[in-house]
């Protein structure tokens, strides 16, 4: 199984209001914990040895659960150099969403975001972990000061979604979008 996608951004998109969080550039990160054991995988299904650690902490913290999020190590190019030499140090896991070991199976949640979201207070005080902060954008000033932000602390972007959206796996999801600076390649 693999996690959710954002697609891009166009205005327009979403009406307001909608959650917005940093778009964070890092290695994509899904925490999968069953019963029996923790894993970190790629968005495509492979070992992330270099999360490994991480995957085991949050088992003892959180218990069984799906944790999306990204692993970061302040930029993509330690971030790239710590996963591939499967070493854990000095990453972060920022965790954004959280689904149950049966939605995981199923390929889906019909469960609000917010009510994703809030699984993930299990991860606050795990070392290493970080929850990715959401900001509900209520009208047009507000998103232009978020873009501004954005672009003057050096993030990706901005994923914004829809208030009380699902998740759906292995897909570009409707009410997830991706903003990124003019001139930033789109993925």
């Amino acid at each position: 199984m693999s996690p959710m996608l954002l697609s891009k951004w166009y205005p327009g998109a979403l009406r307001f209001p909608f959650w917005a969080e940093q778009k964070v550039n890092g290695v994509r990160c899904c925490v999968v914990v069953s019963e029996t054991e923790a894993r970190a995988l790629s968005r495509e299904g492979n070992a992330l040895r270099a999360g490994q650690a991480l995957a085991d902490l949050i088992a003892k913290a959180a218990g069984p659960g799906i944790y999306d999020g990204e692993l970061d190590a302040g930029t993509f190019r330690r971030t790239l150099s710590a996963v591939k030499r499967g070493a854990g140090l000095g990453l972060v896991f920022r965790a954004w969403d959280c689904l149950s070991v049966d939605e995981w199976r199923a390929g889906r949640s019909c469960v609000a975001l917010e009510a994703r979201r809030g699984r993930l207070e299990a991860l606050r005080d795990v070392p290493g972990v970080e929850l990715v902060r959401a900001v509900l954008v209520r009208d047009a000033g507000e998103l232009g000061e978020l873009q501004a932000a954005a672009v003057r602390l050096g993030w990706e972007g901005l994923a914004l979604k829809a208030p009380g959206s699902g998740y759906t796996c292995g897909e570009r999801g409707r009410g997830w979008w991706k903003w990124k600076p003019e001139g930033t390649p789109c993925d």
